[in-house]
């Protein structure tokens, strides 16, 4: 799939509000965020600016590694980048200032970044941006290299700058840096006036988040920005990221985000230890099948082809429920997982961490399959379904991976109130929010969405911390977009 050709922008006097100018279309402004990306470019030349949603994961979204059947939707939160070409021969990367203080900057030449002609490597890139540089920066830096490795864009002659600005200025996520850095690579796809296959941004923009943030997503959370609609469920299959469905929401159904304040420090290690657990439950789940049918599972033996009752009658006894990483490798050898990397002296919990994925999968299959029937006469057996679902796999990240938080469990059980059961279907922590992010699938209508939200006064009284409500993306919305500015 190809990007669509944007409409053009005009440019207006300082005094007159930007506008999008469509052929045989009205003018419309366009959004705030998109003005101040662009206000951090000296604007002496043609620009661009792009968006890219942030989206939330229903089910599935710490198990597409695995292979599982991911269920994304856009949030009204975006990333929005602009770019513009010079001829000073540096890279210069800029965000608007957060939380009061100061925008932030990175000045980097050209030639560090493309020595030679070639393309700098993301560790060598690393090291050139700093280890402790800003996260959305080095997003920035990163889509920039990664775009010209895979041959989206070509390398910039002169100089570049880019500025970003975001509507969720929080801790980092995955979902957050992986819409930088797609609107990253359309500002200058559209700069150049060329065009990149979905997959291809995609895969790119999955490389910036676990190459150069060591973020261990997968690359559905990546892949979705491209093409999350509003108002509708897009099915992705993780590793590699293959665009599956897109399901409309049912009538009277919205999913929406909580953030609950808390970023866990140690999220992507937590993940790391996870994945690995789970890759060398894959690996010993291959070789009984190879050993006893004589052939492996194939695919890369995905953990997604395993279904729930052949695991539960085959598999689950003859997995460890503990085992200790040198006695791994001494068996095994390393994984081949680059995001799965063994500690000698780390206990890793094999069995409770491979079912996750496998539990996982099963229940984004069942929960697609639903939104696919009609239901028109059961729509109580269908919201109870919701919220059992929900709950088994908000249970299953906390207990059998361990990378749930007090935080969002609180939030959780207060949307679980009896006082909500007709408001809220149900209500899970998401899998790729950094430990703080919950999804709540709820009834579509103003007076049931201000009822959810009166659980936050509760929230921030008990917890101390600060929730805030990130509806779905507005209906109708263009969830992502490239426009060039003409000087």
């Amino acid at each position: 799939m190809k990007v669509e050709q944007p409409t053009q922008l005009r440019r207006q006097t300082p005094e007159e509000p930007a506008t999008l100018i469509g052929e045989g279309s009205p003018k419309h402004p366009i959004s705030p965020l998109a003005a101040e990306a662009l206000s951090l470019l000296p604007r002496r030349s043609d620009c661009a600016v792009a968006r890219c949603p942030v989206t939330i994961d229903i089910f599935g979204g710490a198990a597409d590694f695995a292979g599982s059947l991911v269920l994304l939707t856009p949030l009204a939160d975006h990333a929005c980048v602009a770019g513009e070409c010079h001829d000073g021969g540096t890279l210069t990367v800029r965000s608007a200032a957060r939380n009061g203080g100061e925008r932030l900057s990175i000045d980097l030449r050209m030639e560090s970044l493309f020595p030679g002609g070639a393309v700098v490597d993301a560790v060598r890139g690393r090291a050139l941006v700093g280890e402790h540089a800003d996260a959305v920066l080095t997003a920035m830096i990163g889509a920039v290299v990664e775009g010209v490795r895979s041959g989206i864009v070509a390398p910039v002659p002169g100089g570049l700058i880019l500025g970003a600005a975001e509507s969720d200025r929080g801790g980092p996520c995955g979902g957050r840096l992986a819409a930088v850095a797609g609107a990253t690579i359309l500002a200058m796809s559209r700069i150049q006036g060329g065009v990149g296959s979905r997959e291809e941004i995609a895969a790119a923009c999955h490389r910036v988040v676990t190459d150069w943030l060591a973020f261990p997503i997968g690359s559905s959370s990546a892949g979705a920005v491209l093409c999350g609609k509003s108002g509708s469920v897009v099915a992705l299959r993780g590793e590699p990221c293959k665009p599956v469905d897109t399901i409309p929401l049912p009538d009277g159904l919205s999913v929406v985000g909580v953030q609950g304040g808390a970023f866990d420090s140690d999220w992507s290690a937590r993940c790391m230890q996870v994945r690995a657990a789970s890759v060398m439950g894959r690996v010993l789940i291959d070789r009984i099948v190879t050993h006893e049918d004589g052939e492996p599972l194939g695919s890369n033996g995905a953990l997604s082809r395993v279904s729930v009752g052949d695991y539960v009658a085959r598999f689950r006894d003859r997995l460890p429920t503990k085992l200790r990483g040198r006695d791994y490798l001494d068996k095994f050898g390393p994984l081949d997982d680059v995001l799965a990397v063994i500690a000698e002296n780390t206990v890793y919990k094999v069995r409770s961490r491979t079912e996750h994925h496998i539990y996982e999968h099963a229940r984004a299959v069942e929960f697609a399959e639903g939104m696919r029937s009609p239901r028109d006469g059961d729509r109580g057996l269908w919201t109870k379904k919701l919220a059992e679902l929900c709950a088994a796999s908000h249970w299953s990240y906390g207990q059998r991976c361990a990378l749930g938080s007090v935080e969002t469990d609180l939030l959780v059980r207060l949307l679980r109130e009896s006082r909500l059961r007709q408001v809220v279907h149900g209500a899970k922590v998401s899998g790729q929010g950094c430990g703080g992010l919950v999804c709540v699938l709820m009834k579509d209508d103003a007076d049931s969405k201000e009822a959810a939200r009166s659980v936050l006064g509760a929230y921030e009284e008990r917890s101390g911390r600060r929730a805030r409500w990130i509806p779905a993306a507005p209906a109708g919305s263009a969830a992502v977009g490239a426009e060039l500015i003409r000087s």
